[in-house]
């Protein structure tokens, strides 16, 4: 048997925190859910309550966005001043924005994208008992800004 020695250097990347100063910083960030279009009829029928789909979606990313810093390594843990989730219909593909505000020295670009990651796995494990073929994506920040500049 044939072990590494192991060094007792730390195996990780240090991460250099922002020194600079709080300022009014903004994030927004969108994804879609592409449902089948039995899952949309469900909606449009009331057999599955878009209002109480929706919610649950808008509670659990404000959840993650609020705790992103206790499961991605590195990303720091703050509060926002404004969080918000909003949803929109385009045939069968559902939008997901959210946006988020607050007075930081750190960027609030990680905490937009959880909140509108996690609302789309939301409805997709909401929806998943009548198809799993529901398609999420493409996420992205669509605009990230910071007033100390």
């Amino acid at each position: 048997m044939n072990r590494q020695k192991r060094s007792s250097k730390p195996n990780f990347f240090s991460l250099a925190r922002s020194f600079s100063s709080a300022s009014e910083r903004t994030a927004i960030a969108n994804t879609t859910i592409e449902c089948s279009k039995h899952i949309y009829s469900l909606i449009q029928e009331g057999k599955i309550q878009e209002e109480e789909l929706c919610h649950s979606a808008r509670v659990a990313g404000t959840l993650a966005a609020k705790n992103a810093g206790q499961f991605i390594p590195y990303c720091h843990s703050q509060t926002a001043d404004t969080l918000r989730i909003e949803f929109s219909w385009d045939n069968h593909t559902l939008s997901i924005q959210s946006f988020v505000q607050a007075k930081t020295s750190t960027s609030l670009d990680t905490l937009a994208m959880i909140a509108v990651s996690t609302a789309a796995l939301t409805i997709f494990d909401v929806c998943k008992e009548y198809d799993k073929g529901m398609v999420i994506g493409p996420t992205y920040l669509s605009r990230k800004s910071d007033d100390s500049k």
